[in-house]
């Protein structure tokens, strides 16, 4: 009987202390989840004073998230038109190429598309190849212009990709 009451002792005290490391380890994980929330609200803050400030300097930003490289980003004010040199990294064969460019594509315009100033988006993608003897050269793969006309028709909770060179204005792809 001793043994038992031993035994049953030993886990009600495991459960206990078990309870509180898992009480700890929750509170710690919303300690760092208010701090990540905190820090996403600042960065969210600073991007929008940037995206009201310089159109250019939030591209970049964005394009930087989206595509993994930029070349440049350039804007005009007195036109409104942005130029967006870009290189698409990280993808192997000519689907994953036209459909990465074309959702990183989609994905730069869904966040810079209610910047007021801008009234047209030229993009100029290019990726990395190879050739037989091992030489790499950057060349066009997609050059795109998208009007804010045709941006404001967009549903961007809809929209597909895949419909972004029916869409554009002006798209010329080479994805060999």
């Amino acid at each position: 009987m001793r043994k038992k009451w031993s035994i049953f002792i030993s886990l009600v005290l495991l459960i206990i202390i078990g309870g509180s490391i898992y009480k700890y380890s929750q509170f710690e994980k919303s300690k760092k989840s208010n701090s990540e929330i905190e820090s996403s609200a600042e960065s969210s803050m600073k991007n929008e004073n940037i995206k009201k400030s310089s159109p250019a300097e939030y591209t970049k930003i964005v394009v930087e998230k989206n595509f993994g490289s930029v070349q440049s980003v350039l804007f005009d004010r007195e036109s409104g038109k942005l130029y967006i040199d870009a290189i698409e990294s990280g993808v192997m064969t000519n689907s994953d190429i036209k459909k990465e460019i074309l959702m990183d594509i989609t994905n730069t315009l869904k966040e810079i598309k209610d910047i007021p100033a801008i009234e047209t988006v030229h993009f100029n993608v290019k990726i990395n190849t190879e050739d037989k003897f091992g030489n790499t050269d950057d060349s066009n793969a997609v050059i795109a212009l998208i009007s804010k006309e045709t941006l404001k028709k967009i549903n961007w909770d809809n929209f597909k990709f895949e419909n972004l060179p029916d869409i554009a204005d002006a798209f010329q792809a080479d994805f060999s």
